[in-house]
């Protein structure tokens, strides 16, 4: 694994940058798209699997109904069998003042999993730079495990978005939650920087139900500082995969991080399968927290990297091997 791994991890936590997103105007307020998606998962009356009750939708933000593709034939099933879920924005993308709010709460014992139909994009702003925004707040309760997986954010140059996450674990849950965010499009000739009004602004909140910090990052990118070594050096695509609900036995009792030996094992099989990359590949551990960062120029290679750390972690925190959604095959 490459030792610039480390460079990512500081570009992933810098947040020291002037620029802010141009408040709306109250008249460009109102001719904005708001979108709400208010969603619990789970189990059913028989326990044998996890249905999602779909609370409040607003605007155009829709879910397809739930896929078991886990769902097993024996009807003594414990826990639930995982509910896939597909989330989607019919538009095709986020423009000029729109606002997604999406909340998700998965109640004790279910099991969900839950990614995008495609790839957001997240279009230039109009003459006024109006920002778009993203709130989305994911809640675990005890028990319950959630997988976020959805496709990668496309953020096109001229873009101004600010996009916050708040995740509340309770004790004895288990995410894992993936982002990839892609700056600009440089297959096409257009990088990020083109624009001097691109902006990107990303916060991500990890918190234990009583309130305490489990882990915090935030990032600001904007046209000034794509190419700062600092920041992202160049590299127009960023991820990460945050791996909590570890037991006991898998981490260290003194420092409550996962235990070196599978670090090493994770990363032996990185290197294995990624032997010629020229992207920052970076493994690290918190107290009860895996880090699995990317920072390169190719989204499917982050995709591939947080596809094979999901295969790989997923018996181990959820006692079943890793069935990728239907949707990702098409």
């Amino acid at each position: 694994m490459t030792n610039s791994g480390l460079a990512m991890n500081a570009a992933i936590v810098k947040s020291g940058s002037s620029a802010t997103p141009v408040p709306a105007e109250p008249e460009l307020v109102e001719r904005s798209w708001l979108a709400e998606l208010h969603m619990r998962y789970r189990p059913d009356r028989s326990g044998r699997k996890t249905v999602a009750d779909l609370l409040s939708v607003c605007g155009p933000l829709k879910v397809q109904r739930g896929f078991y593709p886990e769902m097993p034939a024996k009807a003594d099933r414990l826990p639930p069998a995982v509910c896939h879920s597909y989330i989607l924005h019919p538009p095709g993308g986020i423009v000029s003042g729109d606002r997604l709010a999406i909340n998700i709460t998965v109640a004790h014992d279910a099991r969900a999993l839950i990614t995008t139909t495609s790839a957001t994009r997240i279009y230039r702003v109009d003459e006024r730079q109006v920002p778009q925004r993203q709130k989305l707040k994911l809640e675990v309760a005890s028990g319950a495990t959630l997988e976020w997986l959805p496709l990668e954010n496309i953020f096109f140059a001229g873009s101004r978005a600010d996009f916050d996450t708040e995740i509340i674990l309770h004790e004895g849950s288990a995410l894992f939650y993936r982002e990839i965010s892609c700056l600009g499009r440089p297959a096409s000739g257009i990088p990020f920087d083109e624009s001097a009004h691109s902006f990107l602004r990303q916060r991500l909140r990890l918190m234990t139900a009583e309130g305490s910090p489990i882990h915090e990052e935030r990032i600001a990118i904007h046209s000034d500082n794509m190419r700062n070594r600092a920041q992202m050096g160049e590299f127009s695509v960023t991820g990460s995969l945050l791996v909590h609900g570890f037991q006991s036995a898998q981490l260290d009792s003194f420092t409550g991080a996962v235990h070196a030996s599978l670090l090493d094992e994770l990363r032996g099989t990185i290197d294995a399968a990624f032997p010629d990359s020229t992207a920052c590949l970076a493994l690290t551990s918190k107290p009860g927290l895996l880090i699995c960062r990317y920072l390169g120029h190719e989204s499917g290679e982050a995709t591939a990297l947080f596809d094979l750390m999901w295969h790989q972690l997923r018996p181990r925190l959820l006692g079943c091997v890793a069935v990728p959604p239907r949707i990702w095959a098409t």
